[in-house]
C-alpha cells in the first residue's frame, strides 16, 4: 500500500492541456513546412517550363540554321501555307509550321518530286510553338519562333547569315520559275 501511494504522488505524466498546445504547435510547424514546400514545387515547375521552351528553341533555331546557312540554290518563306523551302542541289528542306496543331514539322524532298503536301511526310521538329515568322533579304535570314507551354511564354529570334547567294521567293512556285 505504500508503495501505490508513493507512485500515485511521483506520477509525472503530462495533462490534457499540454497535449492540446502540443499538438496545436506541431500542426501550425506542419502547416509552414508543407507550405514551404509546395511553394519551392511551384518554383520548381515555372522554371521548368521556362526551361523546356528555350531548350526546345535551341534545338529548331539548330536545325533551321543547319540547312539555312549553307542554302546555295533557293530559299522562300511562304507567309500563306506557313512552309520555309530551302533548296540546295537535289534537295528540298521543308519546314512547316503548323497554327493549329502548334508544331514545326521537317521533311527532305528530291526537287524533281512533286512538293504535294499530302504526299510528304513530315517529322516533328518542335513543339508549343504558337507563331513562327521569317524575313529574308540579302544574304540574311531572320527567324522567330513564339513558343508557350502552360502560362509559361518565350521567344525566340535567330539570325542566320548564309554563306552563299541564293534566289529569295515568298511562294514554292515563284521560287521554281527562278531556280
Amino acid at each position: 500500500e505504500a508503495d501505490m501511494k508513493k507512485l500515485r504522488k511521483n506520477n509525472k505524466g503530462f495533462t490534457l492541456t499540454e497535449l492540446i498546445v502540443s499538438t496545436a504547435i506541431l500542426g501550425i510547424v506542419a502547416v509552414a513546412a508543407s507550405a514551404f514546400m509546395v511553394t519551392g514545387t511551384r518554383a520548381y515547375s515555372s522554371v521548368s517550363y521556362t526551361v523546356r521552351l528555350q531548350y526546345e528553341a535551341q534545338i529548331a533555331m539548330a536545325q533551321l540554321q543547319e540547312y539555312t546557312v549553307d542554302c546555295a540554290d533557293g530559299i522562300a518563306w511562304d507567309d500563306g501555307t506557313k512552309i520555309l523551302y530551302v533548296v540546295n542541289g537535289a534537295d528540298v528542306h521543308l519546314f512547316k509550321f503548323d497554327p493549329t496543331a502548334q508544331t514545326l514539322s521537317y521533311a527532305k524532298v528530291l526537287k524533281a518530286d512533286e512538293l504535294n503536301e499530302h504526299s510528304i511526310a513530315y517529322d516533328l521538329a518542335a513543339e508549343h510553338i504558337t507563331d513562327m515568322d521569317v524575313k529574308l533579304s540579302e544574304g540574311m535570314a531572320e527567324v522567330t519562333l513564339q513558343m508557350q507551354r502552360n502560362s509559361k511564354t518565350y521567344s525566340a529570334t535567330q539570325l542566320i547569315a548564309l554563306r552563299n547567294r541564293p534566289e529569295f521567293a515568298a511562294s514554292w512556285s515563284q521560287l521554281e520559275d527562278k531556280i
